[in-house]
């Protein structure tokens, strides 16, 4: 499989496939890995990974053992 992101306007990498839908289920304030597993369906090891790659392009941060979206 390829890369789960491509360059976005922004300068950020736009997410794209499970790594959209794992964004998707994050909020602006923090949300449990638990909770984005449930909203989106995901596997948690598989989020896991995903939360991850989200964080480091940007995208979530890591909260007090929770996720939370970035503007």
């Amino acid at each position: 499989p390829g890369p789960a992101v491509a360059a976005g306007v922004d300068g950020r990498p736009n997410p794209a496939g499970s790594a959209r839908t794992a964004l998707e289920a994050v909020d602006y304030h923090p949300t449990t890995l638990d909770e984005v597993a449930r909203r989106s369906g995901l596997p948690p090891a598989e989020l896991a990974a995903l939360m991850l790659e989200l964080e480091l392009a940007g995208w979530v941060e890591s909260v007090a053992g929770a996720f939370q979206r970035c503007r």
